[in-house]
Protein backbone atom coordinates (compact mmCIF):
# COMPACT_ATOMS: atom_id res chain seq x y z
CA UNK A 1 0.00 0.00 0.00
CA UNK A 2 1.46 3.12 -0.72
CA UNK A 3 0.20 6.57 0.67
CA UNK A 4 0.17 10.21 0.08
CA UNK A 5 0.00 12.02 3.40
CA UNK A 6 -1.74 15.46 3.58
CA UNK A 7 -2.22 17.05 7.13
CA UNK A 8 -4.84 20.18 7.09
CA UNK A 9 -6.05 21.87 9.95
CA UNK A 10 -9.55 21.92 10.90
CA UNK A 11 -11.97 24.53 10.00
CA UNK A 12 -11.62 26.75 13.34
CA UNK A 13 -10.11 24.58 15.51
CA UNK A 14 -9.93 26.91 18.34
CA UNK A 15 -13.55 26.65 18.64
CA UNK A 16 -13.33 22.69 19.72
CA UNK A 17 -13.45 21.23 16.00
CA UNK A 18 -10.53 19.96 16.07
CA UNK A 19 -7.19 19.65 13.84
CA UNK A 20 -8.50 17.23 10.85
CA UNK A 21 -5.24 14.33 9.64
CA UNK A 22 -5.53 12.69 6.24
CA UNK A 23 -3.53 10.10 4.46
CA UNK A 24 -4.58 9.45 1.03
CA UNK A 25 -3.77 5.25 -0.07
CA UNK A 26 -4.05 3.25 -2.88
CA UNK A 27 -4.27 -1.17 -2.55
CA UNK A 28 -4.29 -3.39 -4.41
CA UNK A 29 -7.48 -4.16 -6.63
CA UNK A 30 -9.05 -1.05 -5.27
CA UNK A 31 -8.97 2.97 -6.00
CA UNK A 32 -7.75 5.66 -4.21
CA UNK A 33 -9.22 6.20 -0.40
CA UNK A 34 -9.18 8.32 2.56
CA UNK A 35 -8.70 7.78 6.27
CA UNK A 36 -9.79 10.97 7.84
CA UNK A 37 -8.51 10.95 12.06
CA UNK A 38 -10.83 13.82 13.96
CA UNK A 39 -7.98 15.70 16.68
CA UNK A 40 -9.62 17.10 19.69
CA UNK A 41 -7.99 20.18 20.69
CA UNK A 42 -8.64 19.45 24.29
CA UNK A 43 -6.75 16.66 26.88
CA UNK A 44 -9.20 15.77 29.72
CA UNK A 45 -7.35 16.09 33.17
CA UNK A 46 -8.63 13.91 35.85
CA UNK A 47 -8.83 15.47 39.13
CA UNK A 48 -10.84 15.43 42.71
CA UNK A 49 -10.98 19.08 44.12
CA UNK A 50 -12.21 20.16 47.88
CA UNK A 51 -14.39 22.73 48.84
CA UNK A 52 -11.88 25.25 50.65
CA UNK A 53 -12.38 28.50 52.91
CA UNK A 54 -9.72 30.74 53.25
CA UNK A 55 -9.70 30.67 56.76
CA UNK A 56 -10.75 27.04 57.45
CA UNK A 57 -9.24 25.02 54.63
CA UNK A 58 -11.36 21.72 54.28
CA UNK A 59 -12.57 21.58 57.83
CA UNK A 60 -16.35 22.53 57.84
CA UNK A 61 -16.88 21.63 61.45
CA UNK A 62 -17.12 24.83 62.88
CA UNK A 63 -18.44 27.16 65.07
CA UNK A 64 -20.39 30.28 63.21
CA UNK A 65 -23.04 30.69 65.40
CA UNK A 66 -24.65 34.11 65.67
CA UNK A 67 -24.31 36.27 69.06
CA UNK A 68 -23.63 39.64 69.96
CA UNK A 69 -26.44 42.53 69.66
CA UNK A 70 -28.60 41.89 66.52
CA UNK A 71 -30.74 44.64 64.78
CA UNK A 72 -34.33 42.98 64.90
CA UNK A 73 -36.63 44.31 62.12
CA UNK A 74 -39.53 43.14 62.83
CA UNK A 75 -40.84 39.89 64.52
CA UNK A 76 -44.65 40.27 64.03
CA UNK A 77 -45.16 42.50 67.26
CA UNK A 78 -44.00 39.56 69.62
CA UNK A 79 -41.09 41.34 71.43
CA UNK A 80 -38.22 43.88 70.94
CA UNK A 81 -37.71 47.47 69.21
CA UNK A 82 -39.31 46.51 65.70
CA UNK A 83 -38.60 49.12 62.36
CA UNK A 84 -42.24 50.28 61.15
CA UNK A 85 -44.19 48.23 58.42
CA UNK A 86 -46.53 50.04 55.75
CA UNK A 87 -47.82 48.74 52.54
CA UNK A 88 -50.98 48.26 50.72
CA UNK A 89 -53.57 45.56 51.54
CA UNK A 90 -51.18 42.68 49.97
CA UNK A 91 -49.72 43.33 53.32
CA UNK A 92 -50.77 42.17 56.68
CA UNK A 93 -48.36 42.87 59.79
CA UNK A 94 -50.36 41.76 62.50
CA UNK A 95 -50.85 38.33 61.68
CA UNK A 96 -50.69 35.91 64.41
CA UNK A 97 -47.10 37.39 65.63
CA UNK A 98 -46.07 37.41 61.89
CA UNK A 99 -46.08 39.21 58.68
CA UNK A 100 -48.30 38.33 55.76
CA UNK A 101 -48.35 38.27 51.96
CA UNK A 102 -51.39 37.32 51.12
CA UNK A 103 -51.82 36.89 47.49
CA UNK A 104 -49.18 39.65 46.52
CA UNK A 105 -49.67 40.57 42.91
CA UNK A 106 -46.39 41.71 40.54
CA UNK A 107 -44.30 44.73 42.07
CA UNK A 108 -46.33 44.60 45.30
CA UNK A 109 -44.33 45.73 48.36
CA UNK A 110 -43.72 46.13 51.77
CA UNK A 111 -41.53 49.45 53.17
CA UNK A 112 -39.74 48.50 56.90
CA UNK A 113 -38.70 51.73 58.52
CA UNK A 114 -36.09 52.15 61.49
CA UNK A 115 -36.19 55.40 63.71
CA UNK A 116 -32.60 55.44 63.89
CA UNK A 117 -29.78 54.34 61.65
CA UNK A 118 -27.37 50.64 61.20
CA UNK A 119 -23.94 51.21 60.14
CA UNK A 120 -24.08 47.55 58.45
CA UNK A 121 -19.81 47.51 58.29
CA UNK A 122 -20.87 46.22 62.20
CA UNK A 123 -23.07 43.31 60.92
CA UNK A 124 -22.81 40.13 59.00
CA UNK A 125 -25.86 38.68 57.81
CA UNK A 126 -29.51 39.27 57.09
CA UNK A 127 -32.01 36.10 58.95
CA UNK A 128 -35.31 35.30 59.38
CA UNK A 129 -37.65 32.69 59.09
CA UNK A 130 -40.15 32.31 55.82
CA UNK A 131 -43.46 29.80 55.56
CA UNK A 132 -44.38 29.12 51.61
CA UNK A 133 -48.04 28.98 51.74
CA UNK A 134 -48.50 29.39 48.12
CA UNK A 135 -45.53 29.85 45.65
CA UNK A 136 -44.68 29.01 42.15
CA UNK A 137 -40.58 29.52 42.28
CA UNK A 138 -40.69 28.82 38.61
CA UNK A 139 -42.64 31.75 38.22
CA UNK A 140 -42.21 33.93 41.55
CA UNK A 141 -39.38 35.54 43.75
CA UNK A 142 -39.53 37.71 46.56
CA UNK A 143 -36.97 40.52 46.23
CA UNK A 144 -34.91 42.02 49.65
CA UNK A 145 -33.59 45.41 49.07
CA UNK A 146 -32.12 47.93 51.55
CA UNK A 147 -32.15 51.60 51.64
CA UNK A 148 -31.90 54.89 53.29
CA UNK A 149 -34.26 57.78 53.66
CA UNK A 150 -36.24 57.14 50.20
CA UNK A 151 -32.86 55.90 48.11
CA UNK A 152 -31.66 52.45 47.82
CA UNK A 153 -28.79 50.97 48.10
CA UNK A 154 -26.81 48.01 46.96
CA UNK A 155 -28.35 45.16 45.50
CA UNK A 156 -31.61 43.51 45.32
CA UNK A 157 -31.19 39.70 46.34
CA UNK A 158 -34.28 37.36 45.33
CA UNK A 159 -35.03 34.85 48.38
CA UNK A 160 -35.24 31.62 45.67
CA UNK A 161 -31.62 31.60 46.37
CA UNK A 162 -31.35 31.10 49.75
CA UNK A 163 -34.28 28.65 50.78
CA UNK A 164 -35.74 25.39 49.65
CA UNK A 165 -38.70 26.10 47.50
CA UNK A 166 -40.21 22.77 47.49
CA UNK A 167 -40.39 23.31 51.81
CA UNK A 168 -43.55 24.56 52.61
CA UNK A 169 -43.67 24.17 56.43
CA UNK A 170 -41.67 26.75 56.98
CA UNK A 171 -37.93 27.21 57.18
CA UNK A 172 -35.12 30.00 58.45
CA UNK A 173 -32.63 31.38 56.11
CA UNK A 174 -29.41 33.23 56.06
CA UNK A 175 -28.30 35.74 53.69
CA UNK A 176 -24.85 36.88 54.23
CA UNK A 177 -24.85 41.17 54.23
CA UNK A 178 -22.28 40.88 51.97
CA UNK A 179 -24.56 39.50 49.17
CA UNK A 180 -26.52 42.72 49.55
CA UNK A 181 -23.07 44.47 48.24
CA UNK A 182 -23.47 47.50 50.72
CA UNK A 183 -20.29 48.06 51.58
CA UNK A 184 -20.88 48.86 54.60
CA UNK A 185 -23.13 51.61 53.89
CA UNK A 186 -25.87 53.16 56.76
CA UNK A 187 -29.42 51.97 56.16
CA UNK A 188 -32.46 52.97 57.93
CA UNK A 189 -35.04 51.33 55.43
CA UNK A 190 -35.99 47.63 54.30
CA UNK A 191 -38.45 46.35 51.32
CA UNK A 192 -39.79 42.94 50.35
CA UNK A 193 -41.01 43.00 46.50
CA UNK A 194 -43.20 40.58 44.99
CA UNK A 195 -41.83 39.71 41.51
CA UNK A 196 -44.12 37.51 39.53
CA UNK A 197 -44.95 36.19 35.79
CA UNK A 198 -46.82 33.87 36.31
CA UNK A 199 -49.25 30.83 38.62
CA UNK A 200 -51.36 31.82 41.72
CA UNK A 201 -50.36 35.26 43.40
CA UNK A 202 -47.97 34.24 46.50
CA UNK A 203 -49.09 33.73 49.91
CA UNK A 204 -46.05 33.73 52.15
CA UNK A 205 -45.50 34.26 56.09
CA UNK A 206 -42.19 36.13 57.16
CA UNK A 207 -41.58 36.36 60.90
CA UNK A 208 -38.07 37.06 62.91
CA UNK A 209 -36.22 39.36 60.41
CA UNK A 210 -32.66 40.07 62.06
CA UNK A 211 -29.48 41.91 60.94
CA UNK A 212 -26.96 39.62 62.89
CA UNK A 213 -24.29 41.17 64.34
CA UNK A 214 -21.63 38.70 65.45
CA UNK A 215 -21.12 35.05 63.54
CA UNK A 216 -20.66 35.45 59.65
CA UNK A 217 -21.60 32.75 57.26
CA UNK A 218 -18.71 31.29 56.11
CA UNK A 219 -17.91 29.95 52.88
CA UNK A 220 -16.04 27.20 51.45
CA UNK A 221 -16.04 26.92 47.42
CA UNK A 222 -14.56 24.88 44.23
CA UNK A 223 -13.96 27.64 41.66
CA UNK A 224 -11.52 26.73 38.20
CA UNK A 225 -9.06 29.12 37.47
CA UNK A 226 -9.19 31.82 34.33
CA UNK A 227 -8.91 29.59 31.26
CA UNK A 228 -10.64 26.45 32.70
CA UNK A 229 -13.58 24.55 32.13
CA UNK A 230 -14.18 22.24 35.00
CA UNK A 231 -16.71 19.01 34.35
CA UNK A 232 -18.16 17.93 37.69
CA UNK A 233 -19.35 14.14 37.26
CA UNK A 234 -19.85 13.45 41.85
CA UNK A 235 -19.90 16.37 44.55
CA UNK A 236 -18.92 14.40 47.41
CA UNK A 237 -19.43 15.29 51.45
CA UNK A 238 -18.13 13.58 54.04
CA UNK A 239 -19.08 13.48 58.02
CA UNK A 240 -18.72 11.49 61.13
CA UNK A 241 -19.79 12.92 64.86
CA UNK A 242 -20.73 11.04 67.99
CA UNK A 243 -23.61 8.64 67.61
CA UNK A 244 -23.61 5.13 68.17
CA UNK A 245 -25.56 3.78 65.27
CA UNK A 246 -25.26 -0.07 66.60
CA UNK A 247 -28.08 -2.09 67.23
CA UNK A 248 -28.16 -5.30 68.35
CA UNK A 249 -28.75 -8.38 66.38
CA UNK A 250 -29.82 -5.65 63.71
CA UNK A 251 -28.06 -4.90 60.01
CA UNK A 252 -29.85 -1.43 59.85
CA UNK A 253 -27.68 1.14 61.47
CA UNK A 254 -29.86 3.42 63.78
CA UNK A 255 -29.92 6.96 62.01
CA UNK A 256 -32.73 9.49 62.08
CA UNK A 257 -33.38 11.31 58.84
CA UNK A 258 -34.63 14.66 60.74
CA UNK A 259 -31.04 15.70 61.53
CA UNK A 260 -27.27 14.98 60.49
CA UNK A 261 -26.21 12.08 62.57
CA UNK A 262 -27.46 13.51 65.72
CA UNK A 263 -26.24 17.67 64.78
CA UNK A 264 -29.25 19.87 65.11
CA UNK A 265 -28.50 22.47 62.55
CA UNK A 266 -30.65 25.37 62.50
CA UNK A 267 -30.25 27.40 59.66
CA UNK A 268 -28.86 25.19 57.29
CA UNK A 269 -25.97 24.27 55.37
CA UNK A 270 -26.57 25.77 51.80
CA UNK A 271 -25.38 24.17 48.85
CA UNK A 272 -25.08 26.74 45.52
CA UNK A 273 -24.25 26.50 42.06
CA UNK A 274 -23.90 30.08 40.31
CA UNK A 275 -23.16 30.83 37.12
CA UNK A 276 -22.37 34.01 35.42
CA UNK A 277 -22.32 35.30 39.08
CA UNK A 278 -25.95 34.22 38.87
CA UNK A 279 -27.57 31.38 41.36
CA UNK A 280 -29.14 28.59 39.01
CA UNK A 281 -29.47 26.17 41.88
CA UNK A 282 -29.43 26.56 45.86
CA UNK A 283 -30.72 23.68 48.06
CA UNK A 284 -30.62 24.02 52.03
CA UNK A 285 -29.47 20.77 54.20
CA UNK A 286 -30.85 20.68 58.23
CA UNK A 287 -31.58 17.22 58.06
CA UNK A 288 -30.06 13.99 56.31
CA UNK A 289 -33.86 13.50 54.77
CA UNK A 290 -32.70 17.04 52.73
CA UNK A 291 -29.66 15.39 51.12
CA UNK A 292 -31.90 12.63 49.55
CA UNK A 293 -34.41 14.96 48.68
CA UNK A 294 -32.10 16.53 45.88
CA UNK A 295 -30.79 13.17 44.47
CA UNK A 296 -27.82 12.49 46.90
CA UNK A 297 -27.05 8.79 48.14
CA UNK A 298 -25.63 6.96 51.21
CA UNK A 299 -22.40 5.38 49.28
CA UNK A 300 -21.15 2.17 51.18
CA UNK A 301 -22.93 0.97 54.66
CA UNK A 302 -22.35 4.11 57.50
CA UNK A 303 -19.14 2.53 59.74
CA UNK A 304 -19.51 3.06 63.18
CA UNK A 305 -17.03 2.13 66.35
CA UNK A 306 -19.41 2.23 69.26
CA UNK A 307 -18.87 5.79 69.41
CA UNK A 308 -18.49 8.15 66.07
CA UNK A 309 -20.42 7.03 62.93
CA UNK A 310 -18.96 8.07 59.42
CA UNK A 311 -21.13 8.70 56.40
CA UNK A 312 -20.08 8.93 52.72
CA UNK A 313 -23.02 11.00 50.75
CA UNK A 314 -22.50 11.61 47.32
CA UNK A 315 -24.54 12.92 44.18
CA UNK A 316 -23.26 11.97 40.72
CA UNK A 317 -23.92 13.82 37.64
CA UNK A 318 -22.50 11.52 34.99
CA UNK A 319 -25.53 11.83 32.68
CA UNK A 320 -24.83 15.73 31.88
CA UNK A 321 -21.66 17.24 34.49
CA UNK A 322 -22.13 20.19 35.75
CA UNK A 323 -19.28 22.60 34.18
CA UNK A 324 -17.82 25.44 35.71
CA UNK A 325 -16.25 28.42 33.45
CA UNK A 326 -12.87 29.68 35.16
CA UNK A 327 -14.01 32.75 32.99
CA UNK A 328 -17.05 33.63 34.26
CA UNK A 329 -16.60 33.04 38.08
CA UNK A 330 -18.39 30.13 38.09
CA UNK A 331 -18.37 28.15 40.83
CA UNK A 332 -19.67 26.08 43.93
CA UNK A 333 -19.96 26.74 47.37
CA UNK A 334 -21.13 25.57 50.86
CA UNK A 335 -22.09 28.13 53.15
CA UNK A 336 -22.79 27.29 57.10
CA UNK A 337 -23.56 29.63 59.55
CA UNK A 338 -24.62 27.36 62.64
CA UNK A 339 -22.09 25.84 65.50
CA UNK A 340 -21.15 22.52 64.10
CA UNK A 341 -18.13 21.94 65.77
CA UNK A 342 -20.32 18.91 67.55
CA UNK A 343 -19.03 17.04 63.78
CA UNK A 344 -15.91 15.00 64.17
CA UNK A 345 -15.58 15.71 60.58
CA UNK A 346 -17.10 17.45 58.07
CA UNK A 347 -15.78 18.13 54.41
CA UNK A 348 -16.71 18.06 50.74
CA UNK A 349 -15.38 17.59 47.75
CA UNK A 350 -15.65 17.14 43.84
CA UNK A 351 -14.89 14.90 41.27
CA UNK A 352 -14.32 15.80 37.63
CA UNK A 353 -11.96 16.51 35.03
CA UNK A 354 -10.58 19.61 33.69
CA UNK A 355 -10.63 20.71 29.99
CA UNK A 356 -6.85 21.50 29.04
CA UNK A 357 -6.09 23.29 25.49
CA UNK A 358 -3.37 21.21 23.39
CA UNK A 359 -1.04 23.57 22.31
Amino acid sequence: MSGIPLNLVGTNPSAGVGGVHQTMHQRKGYGAGMQVYNVSPYEHDPKATAFINEDFGTDMSQNVAFGGSPELIFDGGSGGSEWSGTGNSDWDFSDGGKVTLGHGGNNSAALFQDSGTIDTSSFSALTGDIDLDNYTPATQDILFQFGFSGGVLGDQIGINSYIDTGDFSGQSFVIPLDDFNLSGATVNEFTMTVQRSGGHNPHVKFDNFTIQETGAPVIYKVQPEKGVKYHVNRIILLMSAPLNTTLSDNSMPNISASDILGVNVTNGIVFQNIRNEEVSFSATFRKLSDFFYVGSKIVNPPISDGTNTFLYLEADFDDKPIILNGNNNDRLTFTISDNLSSFVELRASVRGFEEIRNE
